[in-house]
């Protein structure tokens, strides 16, 4: 090969060398530049309505979940001078989780696609109640400054994870949006959360006019007697706070 050849050579080299660079610096741009699409995160929850599997599909926004975990304010429980805090109180502090404006269109949007799956409100709630229960337990899958902090029904979904609280929050925004009164039920001695939904008296939960539903594991209504590991089984009676009194 003659010196000019390959020169040449090394000259067409450079060049489509240039090209690759140029194509990867174009496509890092389109990566972490472009716009996030309002609906980036497709997320699929499973459910069982009498015997039948079922599945809904969500979409999701990372920006919305990214604002949730960096910017959004976590509520704070402010109580009385005296230090204690009131049932009320308390209440306003989970309600706050609740009714956070930034969540709302997408929890509506669960709400919807569980009524479009029946027009009988009570198959409605078991659908709203096995989904919830189905979302694997657990804490954040990734460890930041904010992780003590309870997450928000948003969060929930876009982690597809949850602690029993943060799973009750979820499904009291969604039996609430249903039309069904909610209270959420806390035992302090186990450090848990369930749910509450309005029943007959013959099913409610210590004469409390709620029915026990359970958050964190697949179980019936009314069934209170599961064992929480370390904990055992839930004993004394809840403290309820209202959420909905529909």
């Amino acid at each position: 090969m003659t010196e000019k050849s390959s020169s040449k050579n090394h000259s067409l080299l450079f060049i489509i060398g240039i090209f690759i660079l140029f194509i990867i610096i174009i496509g890092v741009i389109i990566i972490f530049f472009q716009p996030v699409s309002e609906n980036g995160v497709i997320k699929t929850f499973n459910y069982t309505l009498r015997g039948e599997q079922g599945t809904i599909s969500l979409d999701l926004d990372s920006n919305v979940y990214n604002n949730f975990l960096f910017f959004t304010e976590c509520p704070m429980l402010y109580c009385n001078v005296t230090g204690q805090c009131t049932n009320t109180e308390e209440a306003q502090y989970y309600l706050k989780f609740i009714n956070e404006p930034n969540q709302t269109r997408y929890l509506d949007n669960l709400i919807n696609s569980i009524k479009s799956k029946t027009s009988y409100q009570d198959d409605q709630a078991r659908i709203a109640i096995s989904l919830v229960q189905n979302i694997p337990y657990g804490g954040k899958p990734n460890i930041t400054s904010y992780d003590n902090n309870t997450r928000f029904p948003y969060e929930v979904l876009y982690d597809d994870r949850g602690q029993c609280l943060e799973k009750s929050l979820l499904l009291a925004y969604l039996l609430r949006g249903l039309g069904y009164g909610v209270v959420l039920f806390q035992y302090p001695v186990q450090n848990h959360m369930a749910v509450g939904i309005k029943s007959p008296a013959e099913y409610a939960n210590d004469n409390t006019g709620y029915a026990f539903v359970e958050t964190t594991i697949p179980s019936i209504v009314t069934d209170d007697q599961e064992y929480y590991g370390d904990v055992g089984k839930l004993t004394g009676n809840p403290v309820v706070y209202k959420i909905s009194a529909l």
